[in-house]
């Protein structure tokens, strides 16, 4: 009986579908913009009748307008007042204009209903549009001030009619941008214990609105006469007042903690200087929609190499991006998004138990805003037929990406692949089974390959390894420290991905590989893919670390290294637990950039 869902649409039978839940309100961009600029832009009006949002609420109101999915319309962070309902003069007192509206853009077209009149019968009760405010305050009060209000009223009326000393406790209107991100903020407001909050469903807008009564006063009291209290009862009042108050900012602190821990991580971190001055840095994170996979490999793909194969994959700040996700094991998404004939069909995912996964998903950011579902791409059966096609001018054959976890992927970057290749390497297909086969998919046509010529000494089988992409070169020429028996000089080496550390079923590896692409100078020969092992390994066995390329450096974060020791990571003496392992620096000729070799360095030299 607490919770009010109320569905409003011109048309009654007009509901709203699964696919409509997930899909974002073509008015709400339009809404959000506004917001912004009422409350942000230079030239930005706020239309409260107090002109700004509450000190004590500003802080969580900037929070909710910073996601991408919320737009703030109106917010009070609670006050306590002396109300005059008898008040009929039509000139406002400066005190009359303290309102708990901070901004409500205009509504669209046909939008007649107001979420806050529907959901806020305390504009009725607190007598907006009458009456006046004698005393109201976002702050804790002492009895001088009751008693001065009192007797500024009695000064100016002679009759003894009924005034209200309140306390009135937080209140948020909220804009999602579709049902799915509404429920999740009303259901952790509701949470929290703000039990009278609701959601209200109207044909252009959706709206949260979170308040509670848990800590409202209502005390009807006289500037004088029978119904003025003694002082020692103002006092009582008073004292009372400014608990409820204290209590009421409490609930306020613990919803945005609760907001930035479900919706953002913020963690700032310092870093030094050219100059020694430090300085800090903040990363914001947004939750994606649970994926309920674990140990699965996923890469990130921007949008832009669709159309433009110029596009810097390590520069994903201003780009339309798609995740890639390739196996794990767990039960996978509970809903899902699939695909059929460019039209979407979102459905309730089988539950099964938790298992290996064979599928690929995908998620996407267009114009600053992430979906919100998983989406399932096609699920290409392998071909019966031994039939080789070309792929990156190298004979290729499709096959059904298979149930692993454990592996790694990266993305590379090619001209003639308009969306890059992803390179999935390693893995198990059970506890005793790992993997060193090679894959390639292709996200343009969601087609997944295996390389018919695959030459060199390839990594052992392994799985909790990590591939990193190396930088991509109009022309390379590697030339590796151990003798290469399977290139011509004459051959062109596209240096792809570096595969490093691992584990098998007895112990963990410390061998590194590089894989790259052969163009052979003959080009009706065609190309193949090359795997050679550097001689100088990492200093230590490392599994389940991570890698990232920075410039002509891999480096190595964290890791295990003894398989048989599930609580090495929380060790303080064990060597694994060092932030950075090490790093693979790449060699280059700085006349033309050509990478000429590899070297594994520790950490510190």
């Amino acid at each position: 009986s607490k919770l009010l869902v109320a569905y409003r649409t011109n048309r009654p039978e007009a509901k709203m579908t699964g696919e409509d839940e997930l899909s974002v309100l073509p008015y709400f961009a339009s809404l959000k913009e506004k917001v912004q600029q009422a409350l942000y832009g230079k030239d930005g009006v706020d239309k409260s009748p107090k002109g700004s949002v509450d000190e004590p609420i500003r802080p969580l109101v900037d929070l909710l307008n910073r996601h991408p999915h919320f737009a703030t319309l109106s917010s009070c962070s609670g006050r306590i007042a002396l109300f005059d309902p008898n008040h009929n003069d039509d000139t406002p007192s400066p005190q009359d204009q303290i309102s708990e509206i901070n901004s409500v853009p205009e509504q669209p077209e046909g939008e007649t209903d107001d979420p806050a009149s529907m959901m806020d019968s305390r504009q009725q009760a607190s007598g907006k549009g009458s009456g006046r405010w004698l005393l109201s305050c976002h702050h804790q009060i002492k009895t001088r001030d009751l008693v001065d209000s009192l007797d500024s009223c009695r000064n100016q009326n002679e009759d003894d009619s009924l005034l209200i000393l309140k306390h009135e406790t937080v209140l948020l209107h909220i804009a999602a941008s579709n049902l799915h991100w509404g429920r999740q903020l009303l259901s952790l407001a509701l949470q929290l214990g703000f039990r009278e909050s609701g959601l209200v469903v109207s044909k252009h807008k959706i709206t949260v609105a979170i308040r509670t009564t848990g800590l409202t006063l209502s005390v009807p009291l006289a500037s004088h006469g029978a119904m003025r209290p003694p002082l020692p009862f103002l006092d009582g009042l008073v004292v009372d007042c400014n608990r409820r108050f204290l209590a009421n900012q409490a609930k306020l602190d613990s919803l945005y903690q609760t907001i930035t821990d479900t919706f953002f991580s913020s963690t700032p971190k310092m870093s030094a200087n050219n100059d020694g001055m430090e300085r800090r840095y903040k990363a914001s994170f947004q939750i994606f929609p649970e994926l309920n996979l674990w140990s699965h490999a996923a890469v990130v793909i921007p949008n832009d190499l669709m159309y433009s194969s110029s596009v810097n994959l390590n520069d994903k700040s201003e780009t339309d991006l798609t995740v890639l996700v390739f196996g794990g094991h767990g039960t996978g998404p509970d809903i899902l998004v699939e695909k059929d004939n460019d039209n979407l069909h979102m459905k309730q995912a089988n539950k099964k138990s938790s298992r290996r996964s064979d599928q690929i998903y995908s998620i996407r950011r267009r114009g600053n805003i992430w979906d919100t579902y998983w989406m399932r791409q096609p699920h290409v059966l392998a071909d019966s037929s031994d039939d080789e096609e070309m792929l990156l001018n190298m004979p290729v054959r499709r096959t059904s990406f298979p149930a692993l976890q454990g592996h790694d992927a990266c993305v590379i970057a090619n001209n003639t692949a308009p969306a890059g290749i992803v390179v999935i390497f390693g893995g198990r297909a059970g506890p005793a089974k790992p993997s060193n086969d090679l894959l390639l998919y292709d996200p343009d046509r969601s087609l997944c390959f295996c390389p018919c010529d695959i030459r060199g000494m390839p990594p052992s089988p392994r799985w909790g390894h990590s591939i990193t992409p190396l930088p991509q070169h109009s022309e390379n020429k590697h030339v590796s420290s151990s003798s290469n028996t399977h290139t011509n000089n004459s051959d062109v080496v596209s240096p792809w991905a570096v595969v490093m550390g691992g584990r098998n079923g007895t112990h963990a590896l410390s061998s590194i590989h590089v894989l790259s692409l052969v163009n052979a100078s003959d080009t009706s020969l065609g190309s193949h893919l090359l795997w050679q092992e550097l001689e100088t390994p990492m200093d230590r066995p490392l599994y389940h670390h991570a890698a990232a390329l920075v410039k002509d450096r891999i480096f190595v974060f964290g890791g295990q290294s003894n398989p048989s020791n599930l609580l090495e990571s929380f060790q303080t003496n064990s060597s694994s637990s060092s932030a950075i392992a090490g790093y693979v620096e790449i060699s280059a000729d700085e006349s033309d950039k050509h990478l000429t070799g590899y070297a594994w360095k520790t950490h510190g030299d």
